[in-house]
């Protein structure tokens, strides 16, 4: 379990746990409640809320692809000043692509997260491209995935542009 309640009642991580990730993806509000944002990491929140949490692999699942998206992000506001070669944007996509991968290759059974971390990864890997020979290719049998696997979620239609 990534979470537990201790003595006191208050949600804290499972040891072994890693913090970084867990930092990033859950904020104790207070003794009782746990915010996550939104979208898989608020489905996740609610989950535990309501005590259908049964594993902690949903809740880091959720953590990474919710930090991959912030990398992401942070990639996009750095293009701003900078292109799409410089070092800060390229190490900002590939820690974000390392993020979804890990979604897509060490949670494979967190459906909900499966068609999100794809279609992310295809777009880090499409800012990639050009200091990476493959990325473009790699990137479209991503977004293929996507459009196959998971026809009707919002990250196929996504794909699908």
């Amino acid at each position: 379990h990534a979470l537990r309640t201790n003595r006191r009642g208050a949600v804290v991580l499972a040891e072994g746990v890693d913090q970084e990730v867990a930092a990033e993806g859950v904020v104790l509000v207070d003794d009782q409640h746990v915010g996550l944002g939104r979208g898989p990491a608020a489905r996740a929140a609610e989950r535990l809320r309501a005590g259908r949490l049964d594993t902690g692999r949903d809740v880091a699942a959720g953590a990474y692809t919710g930090r991959g998206r912030c990398r992401v992000r942070t990639a996009e506001d750095t293009l701003t000043g900078a292109s799409l070669e410089s070092p800060e944007v390229q190490a900002q996509y590939r820690q974000a692509l390392l993020d979804f991968l890990r979604v897509t290759v060490h949670y494979p059974d967190i459906e909900a997260e499966q068609p999100e971390a794809l279609y992310f990864s295809a777009r880090c890997l499409q800012n990639l491209a050009p200091t990476m020979p493959d990325g473009e290719q790699r990137a479209r049998g991503l977004l293929r995935r996507v459009r196959d696997a998971y026809p009707n979620t919002p990250w196929a239609a996504e794909a699908g542009r």
